[in-house]
């Protein structure tokens, strides 16, 4: 699991060229404009006349919100063993598969309207040797020890489908207002936490 995904979500939208609003943590934000209302902020920290000052406007807006998050994170969808006996040695394998799935959506700030929707779904598949013969499947990582798991780094998975959506999202406005959808400011939301299911 992940609490990454919004900053991911960020990540791969500044890589498809859109600045962002920032809206997913304001906290120390918040606590300088209120300094800053008080007039207890200056550049020297030294009580003076010139002052931070707060002006009308001067948080830029957005043009779109993305909202959304991972919806699905099932263990052990299809899995079977297999085991062959020499002897008094038993060696066996497993194989097992997750699945991610992620739903964004592109909402419109001004009026609300959703722009596009993207749903994805990632199979990430693994191999247990319980013999302590330790095998990769694709671009996986394994823990070395008898019967450690061998199985396609989770948040490698994630961080993919995240930004396939992303930009399969966001190609979804190319069109005759490109060129103004691609000086648009973003804001990004938080997106959940991983709901898990086990199976």
């Amino acid at each position: 699991a992940t609490q990454g995904a919004s900053l991911m979500v960020m990540s791969a939208l500044s890589q498809a060229g859109f600045p962002l609003a920032e809206r997913l943590d304001t906290a120390v934000a918040e606590q300088e404009l209120e300094f800053a209302n008080n007039r207890l902020i200056s550049e020297s920290g030294e009580p003076t006349e010139d002052y931070r000052k707060v002006f009308t406007g001067s948080i830029a807006g957005s043009d779109y919100i993305l909202l959304g998050g991972i919806t699905e994170l099932n263990f052990n969808v299809h899995s079977g063993v297999r085991e062959a006996r020499i002897g008094p040695v038993i060696g066996g394998a497993r194989h097992y598969a997750m699945t991610v799935a992620l739903d964004l959506r592109l909402v419109n700030t001004t009026d609300l309207s959703v722009i596009n929707l993207v749903s994805q779904r990632k199979v990430i598949r693994g191999r247990e040797i319980r013999a302590g013969v330790f095998e990769f499947i694709g671009d996986t990582t394994i823990d070395i020890g008898l019967g450690e798991r061998a199985q396609e780094p989770v948040h490698t998975a994630i961080r993919t489908i995240v930004e396939s959506a992303v930009f399969d999202l966001v190609s979804g406005i190319a069109g005759p207002s490109a060129q103004a959808c691609s000086q648009a400011e973003f804001v990004m939301l938080d997106v959940p936490a991983l709901q898990q299911t086990q199976h």
